[in-house]
C-alpha cells in the first residue's frame, strides 16, 4: 500500500500555472516546449510577436529555462564583402568638423571605424516603433532602449595593415549575453543584452548556384566588438532631464583634451553612415513625446569613435618625433550619464599608472609592449562638471619602420 501511495504524483505545469493531481497511472512526459526563435516587431506594438517552432532536440526537463533564454546565441544576419572605404572616409570628414584629428593615412581602418562598415539596411518590418532593430528585443513590453557601453579588441595594430590588403571580410554577429537587473514583476527592471560582432578575414565560395561567405580557417577576427544595450519598460528620471542630478568627479590633469558640441548634423550623418534608424538620435518630437527625453541623444557608438579619435590624437602627440608609434589593442567604455545634442562636452585622455582587473585581456600574445590609458568624457561647467562616460584602453607600442614591437 505504501509503495502504491508513493506512485501518486502532484506535478506543476508551469505554462498553465495550475496544479494537476495525477491518479494511479503512469506519468506521461511533459510535451516538448515551444520556444521562440526570433522576434519580429512592426511599427505597432500590438502586432509585435514571436515566431515559434517545436524544439525537437531538447528532452523534456523540469528545470525552468531563464527568461529570454531564447535569445541567447541568436545569430543576426549581417553583410559580408569588402570594407566600405567611402563610408569610413565620410565618417572621418564628419568628425573633422568637430575635432582636431591625428594624421589619417589612406586605406587604414582607424579604431572604432569598423562601425561604418557591414551594417544591414533592415526592412521596415524589422524595425520597432522607435526605428531600432527589432531582431533581439526581449519582448513586446520592452519598447525603450539605450546604449550602455561596449568593448573592442583589435588583433592587429591599425598602423601596420590596410583595408586594401585585407579587403575580404566575413562578419558574424550574435546575442552573446543576457542579464536581468531586478525582479521582472517590477516595472523598473532592466534587461541588459550584449551583442558580439566579429570581423573575420573572409572567403567566398559557391553553393547551389549562389555565393556564400565564411571566415577563413584558423584566423582571428580583425576586430571583435561587444555592444551592451539596456531594454526598459519605462524611461528612468535620469534621462528625462538635461539637468545634472548627480555629479561624478572626472579624472584630473589630462594629457590631451578637446572640447566639442555634437550637432544635429553630426548625429544625422552618423545615423546614415551606420544605418541606424533609432529615432532618439533623429526625431526630436518623437523623442520628447514617446521617450520623454528633452533632446536628441548622442549615439553610444559615436561616443566610442569620439573617444578613440581624441585618444589617437593624444598618442600621436605622445609619440612625437620618436621611433615608436602607438596603436589601441583593447578599448572599453561605459556610459554613466546621457550626452545630448548641442551640449558642450570635453573628451580627454591620459596615461594610467595602474592596470585594472576589469580590463579586457587578450587571448593572444601582445604585438608589442603595452601601456594603459584612461579616456573619458565630461560635461557641465564649474561646480556642475561631471564625468559622463568612462573609458580605458590598452595600447601597444610599435616601431614606425613597420615592425611589430620596438
Amino acid at each position: 500500500m505504501q509503495s502504491s501511495l508513493c506512485c501518486e504524483t502532484l506535478w506543476l505545469v508551469r505554462t498553465a500555472g495550475i496544479v494537476m493531481r495525477g491518479a494511479l497511472r503512469p506519468i506521461k512526459p511533459l510535451p516538448r516546449r515551444l520556444i521562440p526563435v526570433s522576434v519580429r516587431h512592426t511599427t505597432s506594438d500590438s502586432q509585435a510577436g514571436a515566431q515559434l517552432q517545436l524544439d525537437n532536440q531538447q528532452p523534456p526537463s523540469d528545470v525552468q529555462k531563464p527568461p529570454f533564454g531564447f535569445l541567447k546565441g541568436c545569430r543576426l544576419r549581417t553583410p559580408h564583402g569588402i570594407w566600405d572605404s567611402r563610408n569610413i572616409h565620410s565618417l572621418l570628414r564628419a568628425l573633422g568638423d568637430h575635432l582636431d584629428l591625428a594624421h589619417s593615412p589612406n586605406m587604414k581602418l582607424l579604431p572604432g571605424f569598423q562601425q561604418a562598415s557591414f551594417n544591414l539596411l533592415l526592412n521596415e518590418s524589422l524595425l520597432c516603433e522607435d526605428g531600432a532593430d527589432a531582431r533581439y528585443v526581449p519582448g513586446e513590453g520592452w519598447k525603450f532602449r539605450v546604449w550602455v557601453g561596449g568593448r573592442m579588441h583589435f588583433s592587429m595594430p591599425w598602423t601596420h595593415w590596410s583595408m586594401e590588403d585585407n579587403s575580404d571580410v566575413c562578419t558574424v554577429e550574435k546575442v552573446s549575453d543576457i542579464k536581468i537587473t531586478g525582479d521582472l514583476a517590477n516595472e523598473d527592471t532592466k534587461v541588459m543584452i550584449t551583442l558580439t560582432k566579429d570581423y573575420f578575414p573572409g572567403q567566398k565560395f559557391q553553393n547551389k548556384g549562389s555565393f556564400k561567405w565564411s571566415p577563413k580557417k584558423h584566423t582571428l577576427p580583425y576586430v571583435t566588438e561587444k555592444k551592451h544595450l539596456c531594454f526598459m519598460r519605462k524611461v528612468p528620471a535620469s534621462l528625462r532631464s538635461v539637468d545634472v542630478r548627480r555629479k561624478i568627479a572626472p579624472p584630473v590633469e589630462p594629457f590631451h583634451a578637446q572640447t566639442m558640441v555634437p550637432s544635429p548634423a553630426l548625429l544625422f550623418r552618423f545615423s546614415a553612415i551606420s544605418k541606424n534608424d533609432h529615432r532618439i538620435h533623429l526625431d526630436t518630437e518623437f523623442t520628447q513625446r514617446v521617450y520623454g527625453i528633452p533632446k536628441l541623444l548622442v549615439h553610444g557608438p559615436l561616443t566610442a569613435v569620439l573617444m578613440l579619435e581624441v585618444l589617437r590624437k593624444g598618442l600621436e602627440i605622445y609619440a612625437g618625433a620618436g621611433p615608436s608609434t602607438y596603436a589601441v589593442e583593447h578599448f572599453q567604455y561605459k556610459n554613466l550619464m546621457p550626452l545630448f545634442v548641442d551640449e558642450k562636452i570635453t573628451i580627454a585622455c591620459k596615461k594610467s599608472d595602474t592596470s585594472n582587473s576589469d580590463d579586457e585581456q587578450s587571448t593572444s600574445k601582445p604585438a608589442g609592449p603595452e601601456e594603459r590609458w584612461q579616456v573619458w568624457i565630461q560635461k557641465g561647467e564649474g561646480e556642475n562638471t561631471t564625468l559622463a562616460v568612462r573609458g580605458k584602453a590598452i595600447v601597444t607600442v610599435h616601431s614606425k619602420e613597420g615592425r611589430y614591437g620596438v
